[in-house]
C-alpha cells in the first residue's frame, strides 16, 4: 500500500468502517487511476468508465457499516467493477457495437474483404444472429470483441474455461451457419477469418 497515514489497509478500513470521510478519500486516491484504466479498456468509453467508477466508490460509501473484505481492497474493488461490466453488457445496444467492431477488425485481417459483401447486410446478418443467441452465448461474443481471455470469461460469468469454450464452439458454428445460409457466395477466407478472431484467446 502506497505511504499514508495509516499503517496497514486494515486499519484505514476499520477507519472507514467507523464514518471516517479521509478514509474514504485514501481510499478513492489509492485506486481511481487503476479502476479507471481497467473500466477504460473494457467499455471503450471514458464517461461510460468514468460513472462506473464514481459509482462503485458511492457503493463502497453507502455500505462502509456492513463492508467484509476477505481479499484485499483492490481485488474487492476490481470484483464489484467486472460485475458492474457485465451488467452493462446487457444494454440493447452493445452487440451492435461487438458486430461492428469484429466487422472492422476482419476488414483490417482481410485487407479489403468486406467490400465483397454488402457490409450493411453483413451487419445485419451478424446482428440478428448474436440477438437470438442464448444469453451467456451473447455476453461471451460481446467480452470477446472487448479482448477478454477464456479464462477472465469464465471468472466474470462464474463458469468453467471448458463450458465457455463449448458455449464458444457453438457460437462460432451457428454465426457461420447464418452467413453462409443468408450469402451463400460468402468467400471462404472471411469465414476463415471470422473463426478466427471469435476463438483466439
Amino acid at each position: 500500500m502506497e505511504e499514508t497515514a495509516y499503517k496497514s489497509e486494515q486499519e484505514m478500513l476499520s477507519a472507514l468502517k467507523l464514518g471516517s470521510v479521509d478514509a474514504f478519500q485514501v481510499i478513492v486516491k489509492l485506486h481511481t487511476k487503476s479502476l479507471l484504466k481497467h473500466a477504460f479498456s473494457r467499455l471503450k468509453n471514458e464517461q461510460d468508465a468514468e460513472d462506473m467508477v464514481q459509482d462503485i466508490f458511492s457503493h463502497v460509501w453507502e455500505k462502509r457499516t456492513s463492508i467484509e473484505i476477505n481479499t484485499s481492497l483492490a481485488g474487492y474493488l476490481f470484483t464489484i467493477l467486472k460485475h458492474r461490466i457485465l451488467r452493462h453488457i446487457s444494454r440493447s445496444d452493445l452487440h451492435n457495437k461487438a458486430v461492428e467492431h469484429l466487422l472492422y477488425r476482419m476488414d483490417e485481417m482481410q485487407a479489403g474483404v468486406l467490400e465483397l459483401l454488402a457490409v450493411k447486410d453483413m451487419e445485419t446478418t451478424l446482428s440478428e444472429t448474436i440477438a437470438d443467441l442464448p444469453e451467456s452465448m451473447r455476453k461471451i461474443f460481446i467480452l470477446k470483441q472487448q479482448d477478454y481471455t477464456i479464462k477472465e470469461i469464465a471468472e466474470a460469468l462464474g463458469l468453467a474455461e471448458q463450458t465457455i469454450k463449448n458455449y464458444n464452439t457453438e457460437l462460432v458454428r451457428r454465426i457461420k451457419v447464418a452467413i453462409t445460409e443468408k450469402h451463400p457466395d460468402i468467400n471462404h477466407s472471411f469465414l476463415f477469418a471470422l473463426a478466427y478472431l471469435l476463438t483466439k484467446n
